[in-house]
């Protein structure tokens, strides 16, 4: 766009006077010591090759690529001082390099630490309301904002998906982005929703002249685009498809792809059991993935299922599948006689053996009857 930094309290800075080498020897530094309520004019990152929205979302004269349904961002930053800068207030939103913002996040500064704002659109006012996502965020540490945003064709349904330190995490599984502003009161001719593929910094509100130099650093900033099975919203997980189950002798062997999850609530562990379909005691192992090792399993015709517990509770148990054990045999191509086999293999039998015993004392009696009477 018409972005000047001549405008604006923005530059790129050696940050190691008050970070050492944390953050390197480059990182940008902005305030709203100086603001305006344009867009077009404001700090923006490059256009990545392919914009992230839903399928017939538009897409802006910077926006292309092959279209993708996930846009995921992070950003490191920190205290240009290292002390609270009353009035500091910086915003970053996913664009698609117009001001058709997708959603908008706002880092302030307050006495107790830093404060992260995500603004929402709430329909039934309609306005748009801040959600704090975490606050309290040291001035004298570096803060990790990490989040991911799924475009899914339909209304109201984008989740969006913010966590910062890897401790504060939210998720938003209805009004996850600004889809519904967009389509039905942003004054849009036709209802529409829009790319993303960039972040847009904006420094709009009350100037707070007195920042001047100061407000935050930000370091490592990063975008992608990508194609990816849509985050679930909140809640315990689901798993509809059996699992996988083959057994060697008396080991069964059992595995499942990875369920899909709330990033804000990852699996914690996976339970599987062999239910015997006969009666019986169920077996349950537990692991941390979906992969599982029964020794010893009684003979006999089992139906396996699976469950994955996170924090939101445990799922219902999988569809079975099912395994039969049996009892391997040292020789895979041989009966199962009780040993007899080896006999039968060399032309003998354990029945013979008797009369092979009789046959003898027979054979002694013609052979005295054969010479008494050549005699």
């Amino acid at each position: 766009g018409g972005y000047d930094g001549a405008l604006f309290d923005i530059e790129v800075v050696d940050p190691s006077s008050a970070w050492g080498t944390e953050l390197g020897s480059h990182a940008l530094r902005l305030s709203n010591a100086v603001t305006r309520g344009s867009f077009s004019n404001q700090l923006q990152t490059a256009s990545l090759a392919n914009a992230a929205g839903e399928t017939t979302a538009l897409a802006g004269t910077t926006s292309g690529g092959t279209r993708q349904s996930r846009l995921t961002g992070s950003l490191t930053f920190g205290s240009a001082t290292k002390v609270y800068q009353p009035g500091l207030a910086v915003g970053f939103a996913p664009d698609r390099g117009d001001g058709a913002r997708m959603s908008s996040f706002r880092i302030i500064d307050e006495a107790g630490g830093f404060r992260l704002d995500l603004s929402t659109f709430d329909e039934s006012i309609p306005d748009f309301v801040a959600t704090t996502i975490a606050s309290g965020l040291s001035h004298t540490e570096l803060h990790t904002i990490q989040f991911s945003l799924d475009f899914v064709d339909g209304e109201n349904n984008d989740v969006l998906w913010v966590s910062v330190d890897n401790s504060t995490c939210t998720s938003l599984a209805r009004s996850g982005s600004w889809e519904q502003y967009h389509r039905y009161f942003a004054d849009n001719p036709t209802p529409v929703t829009f790319t993303a593929d960039s972040l847009l910094f904006r420094l709009s509100g009350t100037a707070q002249p007195a920042l001047l130099g100061g407000g935050v650093v930000i370091d490592d900033v990063q975008l992608t685009s990508s194609t990816v099975p849509a985050m679930p919203a909140p809640g315990v997980p689901t798993i509809t498809t059996a699992p996988s189950a083959s057994a060697t002798a008396q080991h069964v062997d059992v595995s499942h792809a990875a369920v899909a999850t709330n990033a804000c609530q990852p699996i914690t562990g996976y339970t599987a059991t062999l239910t015997p379909n006969g009666g019986g005691s169920p077996i349950t192992l537990t692991s941390a993935t979906p992969e599982f090792d029964f020794d010893a399993v009684p003979v006999g015709l089992y139906s396996v299922t699976l469950s994955a517990t996170n924090a939101a509770g445990t799922s219902e148990e999988s569809a079975p599948a099912a395994v039969t054990v049996a009892v391997a045999t040292t020789d895979p191509g041989a009966p199962d006689d009780g040993g007899a086999g080896e006999l039968a293999e060399s032309g003998s039998s354990s029945v013979p053996l008797a009369l092979l015993a009789l046959g003898l004392v027979s054979l002694g009696f013609l052979t005295r009857r054969f010479a008494n009477s050549r005699d």
